[in-house]
């Protein structure tokens, strides 16, 4: 007889690393690569990307993301 498995424990996420995550999902990574990234819940990063503060940051990231690839182009040239 096997004993039960366990879940895995998740720690409480900090909102410090919102930012961070926020960018690699504007960078194209899926919500779970950045999940496992930072030890958490797909659900809790969902959750926190579908939060009013969560789309803000998102947008900002996206924002950041298109000027510096616009700012590499130019350097191109």
């Amino acid at each position: 007889m096997t004993a039960p498995k366990r879940p895995k424990p998740h720690h409480s996420p900090s909102v410090e690393i919102m930012p961070e995550a926020m960018q690699m999902l504007a960078d194209g990574h899926r919500v779970g690569a950045v999940a496992r990234r930072f030890g958490m819940r797909r659900q809790t990063l969902a959750d926190w990307r579908d939060s009013p503060e969560g789309q803000q940051q998102l947008d900002a990231a996206r924002k950041a993301r298109e000027l510096t690839r616009r700012k590499g182009a130019l350097d191109v040239s």
